[in-house]
């Protein structure tokens, strides 16, 4: 609980902005007896969540804080304005203004759209950026592979480290598009999630042994000599070497 207090108001009078970290309130403080409002319809106003708010009030006898108005949710970083009128020499004399600062977590901002590397016919590299972590600190990077763009065909996680940047990925099939996208976590929640890239492992020959992907020698003659095939794949801009 965090109580931000204007200066003083009248002969001893504050105005009173309390924050839990959630719900925000607007109030008066006195000192002693001289700063009592005894008589009702005095006004007060502000703006919360972009909105302005006001009404009147009663001042009751008594010692202590006197709450006067909320309490508000407040679920975004941003300034409260509280302000009260006149109330003349026995109360806040003229009246004055009050605001504050407040600060809400959010769930992390998306991360970078991953860029693959490495690319083999049973693996490949994912890296990505790490995000702005909303005021809370990053505890987990979500990798997520996919077999379409829109997960219909399900989904595959890889939790990681909140630092974690980059993941190589392993078991996949050859000649094969895979789907990527990334999210952040924080204490609040998961991030929206990155872009999506589209990446093909690379192709050749290949057979199962024991349920890994080991390559099959190829090899074409010149009219002379025995040479290894080379096999290429495209990244849709250019071929390259498969493996």
């Amino acid at each position: 609980m965090t109580d931000y207090l204007s200066g003083r108001v009248g002969e001893a009078g504050y105005l009173v902005i309390r924050d839990d970290g959630y719900n925000v309130w607007f109030g008066l403080r006195q000192d002693y007896s001289a700063t009592f409002i005894n008589s009702p319809g005095k006004s007060w106003w502000g703006t919360v969540n972009g909105v302005s708010v006001g009404g009147t009030f009663t001042w009751a006898s008594g010692g202590g804080t006197r709450m006067i108005a909320g309490p508000w949710a407040v679920t975004t970083s941003q300034a409260v304005y509280f302000s009260i009128g006149a109330t003349g020499t026995s109360g806040f004399g003229s009246g004055g203004n009050h605001s504050a600062s407040l600060f809400r977590a959010t769930v992390p901002g998306a991360p970078g759209t991953p860029v693959a590397s490495e690319v083999t016919p049973n693996s490949m590299r994912l890296t990505w950026s790490i995000p702005g972590n909303g005021g809370s600190g990053i505890d987990q990077m979500l990798l997520r592979r996919s077999a379409s763009v829109d997960l219909g065909g399900g989904y595959v996680d890889y939790p990681l480290g909140g630092g974690v940047n980059t993941a190589l990925v392993t078991g996949l099939d050859p000649a094969t598009t895979y789907y990527w996208r990334v999210y952040a976590h924080n204490a609040l929640g998961y991030s929206a999630q990155s872009g999506v890239i589209a990446q093909m492992t690379a192709s050749g020959a290949y057979v199962s042994l024991n349920g890994i992907w080991v390559p099959v020698p190829i090899n074409v003659s010149n009219g002379s000599n025995w040479n290894a095939l080379a096999p290429l794949v495209s990244d849709g801009t250019s071929w390259k070497d498969a493996v």
